[in-house]
């Protein structure tokens, strides 16, 4: 465990995965935005189970909108992570989506655990409406 920081001047969610990644060696990592109030571990572990030999990444892509920051990344993943945004992409989602990724489809999700529920991204305070509510009402 620890904290990682951002690198100096380089902001956004990329730099801050490359950072994270690039800290310790891993076999597996779970990366999970702060903003997904309903992920839980089963979900979490129903997506890494669709991780295959090879693959750079899983990805959770709810009501089709890929999700890099709720997903899963082999240790491959950092290099290729890490050039890109030497390169100058700031873009996570199109960094990741050209890895090696599978993403995992709306359909797909709905078998899951909680399906696409838990991967509800919350933005704005229409979203921390709609959360207090399903809270309120027990869904989850």
């Amino acid at each position: 465990s620890g904290r990682v920081a951002d690198p100096e001047g380089s902001g956004g969610p990329l730099a801050g995965l490359v950072q994270s990644l690039a800290a310790r060696p891993y076999s597996l990592a779970v990366v999970l935005a702060v903003d997904l109030p309903f992920a839980n571990s089963a979900a979490l572990c129903a997506l890494q189970a669709h991780l295959q030999p090879g693959d750079d990444a899983v990805m959770a892509a709810p009501g089709g909108i890929p999700q890099p920051l709720a997903a899963w990344y082999a240790p491959g993943a950092v290099t290729r992570l890490a050039a890109v945004f030497a390169s100058g992409e700031r873009s996570v989602t199109r960094a990741v989506l050209g890895l090696r990724v599978r993403v995992v489809d709306p359909a797909v999700l709905a078998t899951m655990p909680g399906g696409e529920a838990s991967y509800f991204n919350l933005n704005t305070p229409a979203d921390l409406e709609a959360a207090e509510r399903r809270l309120r009402e027990g869904a989850q």
